[in-house]
């Protein structure tokens, strides 16, 4: 509920940033017991959605606290064990898994690259932006997707796999579309 609080509610104002921190809050907890669960008894599922959540939930946030992408050691850190993991997931040649894990290694190296470009060429304001918008809800439409998929039975099968993504890139778009041309004003 806090994601979609975040989602719907204007962004920068107070709501939007305690709803904010409560779904990152919670959605760490959920992505730390979904890891822990998979050392106990693997499942390469959880652990490929929890891996790519929380990725996407640390680069969202990483994206708001450092705006002019300028790397730090853990950022360094977690570019490279997302390619790693995500490269993982693809050997495992199960087809969730290899999309998720091409997912996983695109934005690793995405950020790697914009890291190290970084480093002599200033961001434009616009990009932490939308890595913001895009990650974040990238995270709770991951989230959203494993729990659709694990729990609501319907047919045909693939809805509840491709229905949150629809929505949300639509979601995606509108708030890059909205909030990038704020920013150009």
């Amino acid at each position: 509920m806090a994601g979609l609080v975040a989602l719907t509610t204007t962004k920068g104002r107070r709501l939007h940033k305690v709803s904010g921190k409560t779904y990152l809050g919670f959605m760490l907890l959920a992505v730390i017991a979904a890891l822990v669960m998979c050392s106990l008894k693997p499942n390469s599922f959880l652990f490929s959605i929890g891996v790519f959540t929380l990725y996407m939930m640390f680069t969202g946030w990483r994206a708001l606290h450092n705006r002019k992408f300028i790397a730090l050691w853990f950022d360094w850190v977690a570019c490279i064990a997302a390619m790693i993991t995500g490269a993982w997931m693809i050997a495992q040649l199960e087809i969730v898994l290899i999309i998720f894990g091409s997912i996983t290694v695109l934005m690793g190296l995405q950020d790697y690259i914009l890291f190290y470009r970084s480093r002599s060429i200033p961001p434009k304001k616009v990009n932490w932006l939308q890595m913001h918008i895009g990650r974040m809800t990238g995270s709770y439409i991951a989230t959203t997707t494993a729990f659709l998929v694990v729990n609501v039975q319907i047919k045909p099968y693939w809805v509840p796999w491709l229905l949150p993504t629809v929505l949300g890139s639509l979601v995606i778009a509108y708030f890059m579309r909205r909030y990038t041309m704020k920013t150009k004003h």
